[in-house]
């Protein structure tokens, strides 16, 4: 009977009475005070008891036992009827819990989802405190199975007060992945996790120790969850990573990428191909200076295994006699002798010695075989040609009673002779100095002490053999020792060391905030200072002229253009020849979209701009007034008129964004030196783009963030403007508009995508009857003209963030039968997807590998209004360049 009680969240006298005669008849009156006064009950009173939680505990699992052992006719199954019938009466909140133990403990999991999905609800969506409230309180009494389950794991995230990653980690339900979290994952911060890549394996986890791993942001949840995938989408692989474990998994040499639960994918590259070999060359002692000496080789032979460096260490130089031969077949080679630098021998010759690594100095040069070696011949098999691939260092003592010796003679151009070469010497007396392995390793696990470096930034995956020798003059210079000298020859271009300070390329431009907005600006979030232009997509603009609403995708429009679409189509096409200019047809642009509807063949089902401008706003941004009494602003949403040239939108942009951030600066002090920040959905980003790179808005401009912009054109749009597309209510009607538009011509595809047998052809090199040629040819130019710029610039160009949609069909590729295009989803028989509009070739500048790129699960018409897309929007508006002193 106690058992069965258990399954109440609430124990009263009529509950206990109901249960004793409706399933164990045969018990008296005295059982109910036999339970009322055990020893199960930790608390009870005149309208009910308590169990004591342990105790509670084991009751559910008897009864679970129980019910598995009878048969579904058996009296003990009807339990859960009986308590549900005597607590009608209590809050939702409460029976949902009594009914979840129940499903739990009578073998129902798969019930249990079901029951919460309305509690996730309001938790998540509406955001009710109260059902999160309870919740937390309710997570301790629910069975083990009830916790177990995908929504219950979820609201463990969201409405616990305590956070996920403080508390004994959560166990996720069987085949839990991180796409899971879809619903809930806009609630949860972001915390790091480490992530290190060699050539045959993947470590994700607590790689605090590492030398050659990064972090990525993900979800703080416990445990984390990671998607590794599969580039066939056929067999992704989900990682659950425990905090303070490390998972690992076998991979091959392709890239790699990881996905976080907010579909934010990150590239990973194998280490750089070809062996690579340190050599380490020494005698060393078992104590003293030798022996610590031994102890840093070994740690620094250590961190260059974990950057793909095989590791060999020797008591003699007749290795080198193959140095040579070792080159040819290793892309990289370290070489470290530790020795005694004789200045030179009785015939002249300076020479290098074995003895002397054991802290005891020699008294003559040593006659046995391999301990010694003559510069010269060190040099030359060392030689200049064989250093691209190579770096030679010599941690030498010097000769008692003598200066330093000088091992590589400077040049007049004040270089060494000698290239790829580094020697550090320094008194035998000198056992506290540091070793030049000791001082590698710290370089290559924590990076040097002084900051601004020269390839020691985080963008920058390697460090060359020069670099890494301007960081130990830098931290020898910071320390004022003393006890070191050291040369190195210049010419190294070899990138030969991991930097431990990189971050990986594709990693979000910055940290995210939290994406559960609070009313007000948060105070924690640093001053806009900058003006913000939004620019929309195609189409994203609303249209009037005078008092009537040509474009507006209200229920009201939307009606006008599936009754009358014919005078709609001809309200918005242009006369031929308009060119660069502007149309001088009375229409207007009013306001960006604040809505979308379902307008078959020209905007599906989408958002408007209402959730970025409000995004915006909430940092603080202030709208720009037209009035000039009102205070300057600096939010300028600009709609302009998408049918026309982008070329002449460029100028225009001009026209508003030059006064408005002349108006801003005005007020002096911390907006004196403001720039101007384009956020830019879609094909907004070629008239801010062409404005920048071609027309001189470069100087006022401090960013350019792009949500899907297409770089060099949109296949998609060759169908429609070929076709048409939509019911036949449209149907060629918008193609016939689309022909009549400049800036539809501008966003044809630029690169090779129309399919002809086994080759590729642009656009302008095949014949399409419905298309103007010379204005195919203009449009290519168009995107030829603006890449040519602003490749011309690069070096001044402001800097960029490319947002992109991925994970959706997206037409890549063109093929034309009989005059009838055919949009294929691959190129060359590779799926890049997209966001089934612009394909990630299209993102693409010529030249480009992999960029950094943003990656969002998101298709474009959504992609502006994303949770994690706002995020960084915000993160990239807000971010300051550190002051380094």
């Amino acid at each position: 009977m106690a058992s069965v009680l258990s399954v109440a969240v609430r124990i009263e006298p009529e509950l206990v009475r109901t249960v004793r005669r409706s399933l164990f008849p045969w018990l008296d009156v005295d059982a109910e005070a036999d339970f009322w006064f055990s020893d199960l009950v930790v608390s009870r009173g005149t309208k009910g008891v308590l169990l004591e939680p342990q105790a509670r505990r084991n009751l559910h699992a008897h009864l679970a036992q129980l019910l598995a052992a009878r048969p579904p006719a058996d009296r003990l199954h009807t339990a859960w009827s009986c308590i549900d019938r005597v607590h009608a009466h209590l809050s939702p909140a409460l029976r949902l819990e009594e009914h979840l133990t129940w499903l739990a403990l009578s073998g129902r999991p798969d019930e249990i989802d079901a029951a919460l999905a309305p509690a996730l609800k309001a938790v998540i969506v509406q955001e009710r405190g109260g059902v999160a409230k309870w919740f937390a309180s309710a997570w301790d009494r629910l069975p083990p199975a009830a916790q177990q389950t995908p929504a219950a794991w979820k609201l463990a995230h969201v409405a616990l007060d305590r956070r996920p990653s403080t508390v004994t980690p959560l166990v996720p339900p069987p085949a839990m992945a991180a796409s899971d979290l879809y619903d809930v994952v806009h609630l949860l911060q972001d915390v790091d996790i480490g992530v290190r890549r060699t050539a045959e394996r993947l470590e994700v986890g607590d790689l605090r120790a590492g030398t050659d791993g990064y972090s990525i942001a993900v979800p703080d949840t416990s445990p984390r969850l990671l998607t590794l995938v599969d580039p066939s989408g056929t067999a992704d692989q989900h990682l659950v990573i425990d905090p303070g474990a490390v998972v690992s998994r076998p991979v091959g040499p392709q890239p790699l990428r990881l996905r976080t639960a907010r579909g934010v994918e990150y590239e990973l590259f194998a280490p750089r191909g070809g062996r690579r070999l340190f050599l380490a060359i020494g005698t060393w002692a078992d104590s003293g200076p030798g022996a610590r000496e031994h102890s840093d080789v070994q740690r620094l032979a250590a961190v260059l295994r974990d950057s793909g460096y095989e590791t060999r260490m020797a008591d003699d130089l007749l290795g080198l006699r193959n140095l040579r031969s070792l080159l040819e077949s290793l892309s990289s080679l370290v070489v470290l002798i530790s020795g005694h630098a004789f200045r030179q021998t009785a015939d002249g010759q300076k020479f290098v010695t074995l003895d002397g690594s054991d802290g005891q100095v020699p008294t003559a040069r040593s006659t046995g075989r391999g301990r010694s070696i003559v510069l010269d011949e060190l040099r030359a098999r060392f030689s200049p040609a064989s250093a691209e691939r190579g770096l030679l260092l010599l941690d030498l003592r010097d000769t008692p009673g003598g200066d330093a010796p000088e091992i590589a003679r400077p040049t007049a151009e004040g270089h060494s002779e000698w290239r790829g070469v580094i020697v550090a010497h320094h008194a035998p007396e000198s056992d506290r100095v540091p070793s030049l392995a000791g001082q590698l390793c710290a370089l290559l696990s924590d990076g040097p002490s002084s900051p601004g470096l020269v390839g020691w930034a985080p963008d920058q995956e390697y460090i060359t053999g020069e670099e890494l020798f301007q960081a130990l003059r830098s931290d020898d210079a910071s320390t004022r020792s003393g006890r070191w000298s050291a040369q190195f020859t210049a010419g190294q271009p070899v990138a030969l060391f991991r930097n431990p300070l990189f971050r990986p390329t594709v990693r979000p431009p910055a940290a995210a905030e939290p994406s559960r907005p609070a009313p007000g600006r948060r105070a924690d979030l640093p001053a806009v200072t900058d003006l913000v232009v939004v620019l929309p997509t195609f189409m994203g603009s609303t249209l009037r002229r005078g008092d009537e609403p040509v474009w507006d995708i209200s229920s009201r429009t939307a009606l006008r253009w599936g009754t009358r679409p014919d005078r709609s189509l001809r309200a918005l096409s242009l006369a031929p020849g308009i060119g660069d200019g502007p149309a001088d047809d009375g229409i207007v642009p009013v306001r960006l979209q604040p809505t979308a509807q379902l307008l078959p063949g020209l905007v599906t089902l989408s958002t408007g701009y209402d959730r970025l401008l409000a995004r915006l706003r909430h940092l603080g941004c202030r709208d720009v007034s037209a009035d000039r009494a009102s205070p300057p602003g600096n939010l300028l949403p600009i709609a302009y008129d998408w049918r026309l040239s982008h070329r002449w939108v460029g100028r225009w942009l001009g026209t508003l964004v030059e006064p408005a951030l002349e108006r801003w600066r005005a007020q002096g002090g911390p907006y004196d030196d403001a720039k101007v920040v384009f956020v830019c959905h879609g094909t907004g980003g070629l008239p801010a783009r062409w404005y920048v790179s071609v027309l001189g808005g470069a100087a006022i401009t401090r960013r350019v963030i792009t949500i899907g912009t297409p770089l060099r054109g949109v296949p998609k749009m060759v169908r429609q403007m070929v076709h048409g597309s939509g019911p036949r209510v449209f149907g060629e009607r918008i193609g016939s508009l689309l022909r009549t538009l400049p800036a539809a011509y501008q966003v044809l595809p630029q690169y090779a995508c129309v399919e002809r047998g086994e080759e590729l052809f642009r656009i302008d090199e095949v014949s399409l009857p419905p298309l103007d040629p010379a204005r195919v040819r203009d449009g290519m130019l168009f995107t030829e003209e603006l890449l040519a710029a602003e490749s011309s610039s690069a070096d001044d160009r402001p800097s960029e963030r490319r947002i992109i949609g991925t994970g959706q069909p997206t037409p890549t590729t063109i093929r034309i039968t009989d005059g009838v295009v055919t949009l294929l989803d691959t190129y060359q028989g590779e799926d890049f997807s997209g966001d089934s509009t612009v394909p990630l070739l299209s993102t693409l500048r010529p030249g480009e590998s992999l960029p950094p790129l943003f990656r969002v699960q998101a298709r474009s018409d959504n992609l502006h209004a994303h949770p994690h897309v706002l995020d960084t929007v915000a993160a990239a508006i807000t971010a300051r360049s550190p002051s380094i002193r």
